[in-house]
């Protein structure tokens, strides 16, 4: 069985899918002391709107944290509700920060709705990180209908 992408394309496929792609890419790091959930300045995309489409969204980005004991929850927001969640924690008695790749994924309807990434933390600060060799923070929307 072939999957979606390849029947829409293939001579017996029927052809006329459309595909549409939405992404950002962060140019600086992004901090803050917040407790409760905030949007991560700019990290946003608006989703393809396809008639009977679906979108695959994912966020991936490198999560710091610069205290000891802490974490940093992300969230992968559609339209206001969380769809996915990823953490990046800082044990007690370690180097006194933590970074790690996080990845945060989600299926949903092409319906031209936003997608952010937002973020707290349990106490200090947190980041989302951007360094232009290596870590650049990249959200992306692909739509197929």
């Amino acid at each position: 069985m072939t999957n979606c992408i390849q029947a829409a394309f293939s001579s017996g496929g029927g052809g006329g899918a459309t595909v549409e792609i939405a992404e950002r890419s962060q140019a600086a790091s992004f901090s803050t002391s917040s407790t409760t959930a905030t949007d991560i300045t700019s990290f946003l995309v608006t989703k393809p709107d396809i008639t009977d489409g679906k979108c695959f969204t994912f966020a991936t980005f490198t999560g710091l944290n610069d205290n000891t004991g802490v974490s940093n929850t992300y969230f992968l927001d559609d339209n206001g509700s969380n769809v996915a969640v990823g953490m990046v924690q800082e044990d007690a008695g370690s180097q006194g920060y933590a970074t790690q790749n996080v990845s945060l994924v989600d299926l949903s309807d092409s319906d031209g709705e936003t997608a952010k990434v937002r973020m707290l933390v349990s106490s200090g600060t947190g980041y989302c990180y951007f360094n232009s060799s290596y870590s650049i923070p990249k959200l992306v929307a692909f739509g197929v209908g």
